[in-house]
């Protein structure tokens, strides 16, 4: 048996499935590694990562451009521009001509992001749909299972519907020669706009490297997991997402181990405990959460530290409160010790200095460090 199971979260506030320790779980201990469903660039920096595993190629010896000419797409190896031609869900022929096919005049970059992912998506979809390809079958059937949150809450917001609608328009009737070979239902309106809301809900923001600047929120790229979608927000969580798309993998290994993401336990955790991690910074203030929560994920944080700090506004399910104290503690232990990060300080496993790491400027704290903090 695995570390947790995935179930209905109801109970805890009609969170849909989450996943829930299955035995007693030690700080810092990896809950989860798994690798992704889908990833894609972002459009306005993708000269500068790979666009097959979403490597920094300032760190490679050489950069090579797309073989089919689009100048859409940079590889950090020749292995990696191989792997994206032959899978269909990345950087293939195919895709290559989608990408180069859509209106892309005048739009945004979250739009010009959003087209790459369609074409990524659809790359899967002709593989399994019209080739008969097992894998892309498979890989269509998580992505498709990926829940779509409160949709209906994001679908009357008149922008959203607006941005949707352009997103159509410049895909769907540019390609239709080449969409025409495809059942209908995955040229619809209907269905770009679950499968973007499935992206919008269930999408990591890969960060880019601080070279880039400490903007926490400049993302080289998205990629999509299957089980790390069920893991549920908190804003005083138990887990920390931790992911190094730059490592440099060892020749015997898998040359695409940098794009798994990694969940590791921030305390101890009992069996049965609900796994949780949290959106955004730790450092967001209860107004910033709260925007998040409800903009972009369609719902609103009840969690027992949101209820302390609306004095009122929203309430628990279970009557939970948080203690201030224990919230200021928290804060403290876990976010990172620079303040310019916005990274979170996360246990290194087995370390008899119980030390801490950031997960994304890598400094690190151990516990005498942090006691002498508390004392100050």
């Amino acid at each position: 048996m695995g570390l947790y199971e995935i179930r209905d979260a109801g109970g805890s506030g009609n969170k849909g499935l989450g996943a829930f320790a299955t035995r007693d779980i030690a700080a810092g201990e990896t809950i989860l590694c798994e690798p992704p469903i889908l990833v894609y660039p972002q459009a306005s920096l993708s000269n500068q990562f790979c666009s097959h595993c979403l490597r920094d190629v300032g760190a490679s010896e050489r950069v090579l451009p797309c073989a089919f000419g689009c100048q859409k797409a940079v590889f950090c190896s020749n292995t990696c521009m191989l792997a994206a031609q032959s899978d269909p869900g990345s950087h293939s022929a195919l895709v290559c001509s989608l990408v180069s096919s859509v209106n892309a005049d005048g739009a945004s970059d979250e739009t010009f992001s959003a087209l790459h992912f369609l074409s990524r998506v659809f790359g899967l979809i002709f593989a399994g749909h019209v080739e008969n390809d097992g894998p892309s079958m498979t890989r269509l059937a998580a992505l498709f299972s990926l829940s779509e949150g409160n949709s209906a809450v994001m679908l009357q917001d008149k922008s959203y519907t607006d941005w949707l609608k352009d997103v159509y328009d410049r895909f769907v009737p540019p390609l239709q020669h080449k969409l025409c070979h495809l059942p209908r239902n995955f040229t619809t309106q209907e269905f770009l706009a679950s499968i973007s809301m499935k992206d919008l809900v269930n999408a990591y923001g890969i960060r880019a490297p601080l070279r880039f600047g400490s903007d926490s929120c400049l993302i080289r790229g998205t990629a999509l997991y299957s089980q790390a979608a069920r893991i549920n927000h908190e804003c005083l969580p138990n887990v920390c997402r931790c992911e190094d798309f730059d490592q440099i993998t060892p020749e015997q290994s898998s040359p695409f181990t940098n794009m798994s993401m990694t969940f590791r336990a921030l305390h101890d955790l009992p069996a049965g405990e609900e796994i949780t991690q949290s959106y955004f910074p730790l450092c967001w203030d209860f107004e910033d959460r709260q925007t998040r929560c409800s903009q972009v994920y369609g719902f609103t944080c009840t969690c027992p530290r949101c209820a302390m700090e609306s004095e009122g506004q929203v309430l628990n399910p279970k009557n939970e409160v948080a203690d201030e104290h224990y919230v200021s503690v928290f804060l403290l232990k876990y976010s990172c010790i620079d303040e310019d990060c916005e990274g979170t300080m996360v246990p290194v496993l087995g370390s008899q200095d119980k030390a801490q790491i950031c997960n994304v400027c890598s400094k690190s704290r151990t516990e005498a460090q942090f006691l002498q903090e508390l004392q100050s």
